[in-house]
C-alpha cells in the first residue's frame, strides 16, 4: 500500500519526499485503481481556515495538512534551509475541537509525548501520536511570505514543541490542505418477509397478508432524508408496489422498515419481493440502492407446502405448529415456540390458532389448476 501511494504521489521522483500539490490527484488516482472513486471524494484547499478543517474532520475524519516553515527577521519572511523542513511538511488532522479552535496531529515524524523517539516509532500503529496543537489565524506584520495571503492560519509552536527552535520567531503555517469524504450513499442491506426461512419455500395464501421488512443504511457523511419502495416482482410490467417510506437516517446510520402486503390484488404464482431506496442528491453509487430477497408463493390459503394443493399434508404441517407464535407475540424479548412456522399462520395474526385451522378447512381439497 505505502509502495503504491508512493508511486502514485511521486514520491522521490525528482525531488525528496512527497509534494503537497501531488497528495490530492495521487489520492484520486487510489481511488480510481481501487474502483472505489464513485464513493469518495477528493477535495483540497489552499490556505485552509480552521472552520474548514473542523467541518471536513467532522465530516469524513480524513484530512492531511501541509505545513511550511518561515522566518521572521523583523523586516521580512525568510523560509528554512533545515533539510527535513525545506520542502514543508505532511501531517494527518486525526481530530478538532471547535471549542478551543485545536486540531490534533497525527505526525509520521516527531510526537509531542516522546519528543526524542525514532521516527520509526510511528511505523508501529499501537505508537501513532495524536499531538494537540493551538491554531491562530496570523495576520502578517508587513508584506506575507512569497505567495502567501495577508493571513494564514498557524500551528502554535509546532517547531518549538518538535525541539526545532526554541526561537519564537519561527512559525508553522498551514499552507493547503487535502480531504477525503464519502460521497452521499444510501443502500438497501437487507429484505426479508414474515415467511422468511419456511420450507420447502415461503408461501402466503391468495387475499391475506405478509409482512416484509427493508433494512436500509446510510454510507456517506452526512444525514440523508429518502424515500423507499418495497416490490413484489421487481420487474416491469407485473411490479405490484407493496408500500412507500420516507426515513431519515444519521450518517453511519441504520433502520428496518416494515411494510404489510395485502395480496389481495395478486395472482397466484412466485414472487421476488425487492426493496428500492430513492437516488439521494449527489450520489453516484446506485448499486446497493436495491435488493433483491428471492421468491414469495402466492396460493390457496391453506397450502402450507406450496404445491398448489390443501390436503392431508397441510393439515398435518399446521397441527405440528398449532398454538405456536412468532417471536415477540406476548410480550418484547420473547422468542418464537419451538414449533412456530409462518407458513401456517395463514391470516397473519402471529400465531397458529382456530382461526387458521378453519381457513385450511375452508379451502380443504381445493387446488391449482
Amino acid at each position: 500500500l505505502v509502495a503504491n501511494l508512493a508511486s502514485l504521489m511521486h514520491t522521490d521522483m525528482g525531488h525528496v519526499g512527497t509534494l503537497w500539490t501531488d497528495v490530492q490527484p495521487g489520492i484520486q488516482a487510489y481511488l480510481v485503481q481501487q474502483g472505489v472513486n464513485d464513493s469518495f471524494e477528493v477535495h483540497g484547499m489552499d490556505f485552509p481556515v480552521f472552520p474548514w478543517i473542523d467541518a471536513q474532520v467532522t465530516q469524513c475524519q480524513d484530512v492531511e495538512l501541509f505545513l511550511e516553515f518561515w522566518y521572521f527577521n523583523g523586516q521580512g519572511w525568510q523560509p528554512t534551509t533545515y533539510p527535513s523542513f525545506e520542502s514543508g511538511h505532511c501531517v494527518a488532522c486525526a481530530g478538532s475541537n471547535a471549542t478551543t479552535g485545536q486540531v490534533l496531529i497525527s505526525d509520521p515524524y516527531y510526537d509531542v509525548s516522546v519528543p526524542a523517539a525514532n521516527p520509526t516509532t510511528h511505523n508501529d500503529t499501537q505508537f501513532v501520536s495524536h499531538d494537540p496543537y493551538n491554531t491562530v489565524q496570523f495576520i502578517f506584520p508587513g508584506n506575507p511570505p512569497a505567495g502567501y495571503p495577508f493571513t494564514a492560519l498557524e500551528l502554535q509552536n509546532y517547531l518549538q514543541i518538535t525541539g526545532f527552535s526554541g526561537d519564537l520567531n519561527w512559525h508553522a503555517f498551514v499552507r493547503g490542505a487535502v480531504a477525503v469524504s464519502p460521497l452521499p450513499d444510501v443502500a438497501v442491506t437487507n429484505v426479508t418477509t414474515s415467511k422468511t426461512g419456511c420450507k420447502p419455500m415461503e408461501t402466503v395464501g391468495l387475499g391475506y397478508n405478509a409482512n416484509v421488512s427493508a433494512t436500509v443504511l446510510n454510507l456517506g457523511s452526512d444525514p440523508e432524508t429518502f424515500n423507499v419502495t418495497t416490490y413484489a416482482n421487481a420487474s416491469l410490467p407485473s411490479v405490484i408496489i407493496i408500500g412507500n417510506q420516507s426515513v431519515s437516517l444519521l450518517a453511519g446510520e441504520s433502520k428496518t422498515l416494515v411494510f404489510q402486503w395485502n395480496t389481495a390484488g395478486a395472482s397466484y404464482g412466485n414472487y421476488t419481493i425487492s426493496g428500492v431506496a430513492d437516488t439521494v442528491p449527489g450520489e453516484l453509487n446506485t448499486t446497493n440502492n436495491t435488493y433483491n430477497d428471492g421468491k414469495m408463493l402466492v396460493t390457496i390459503p391453506g397450502d402450507i407446502n406450496g404445491d398448489f394443493h390443501v390436503t392431508l399434508t397441510d393439515l398435518g404441517m399446521l397441527a405440528k405448529a398449532y398454538n405456536s407464535h412468532e417471536p415477540n407475540y406476548h410480550y418484547k424479548g420473547e422468542p418464537a415456540s419451538p414449533t412456530w412456522n409462518p407458513n401456517a399462520d395463514i391470516n397473519g395474526d402471529g400465531q397458529v390458532s382456530l382461526t387458521d385451522l378453519g381457513i385450511l378447512a375452508k379451502h380443504y381439497n381445493q387446488h391449482y389448476p
